[in-house]
């Protein structure tokens, strides 16, 4: 089921991009479809290659910087989002702009 809203988040992003050429859409897939992915797996690469041992000597524990990758990798996905959404609006609201200001003159 998560893979089938996966593949249809994603067909709707890319065929608004792709009728619109408006960049917020695939900012906004990247925060949305790409950047979770990406960070899963940074998470899980730094569980395995890292050894306890060198966390130790610093008075860091292994919980600790797992919290610290989970916040900021979700720090940066909300940050894809806004950006995303804040380049859709921003365009939206030209367009609306311009087209008044047409009809208007």
């Amino acid at each position: 089921l998560a893979l089938a809203l996966y593949l249809g988040i994603a067909w709707m992003v890319i065929n608004k991009y792709r009728q619109s050429r408006n960049s917020g859409f695939l900012i906004l897939g990247c925060g949305v479809l790409l950047w979770p992915m990406f960070s899963t797996l940074v998470v899980i690469a730094f569980d395995r290659l890292v050894p306890f041992s060198a966390l130790s000597d610093t008075g860091i524990t292994r919980p600790d910087v797992m919290t610290l990758l989970t916040y900021s990798y979700q720090i940066i996905r909300e940050g894809l989002i806004l950006l995303g959404l804040f380049l859709i609006g921003r365009s939206i609201n030209g367009f609306h702009s311009r087209t008044t200001r047409t009809l208007l003159s």
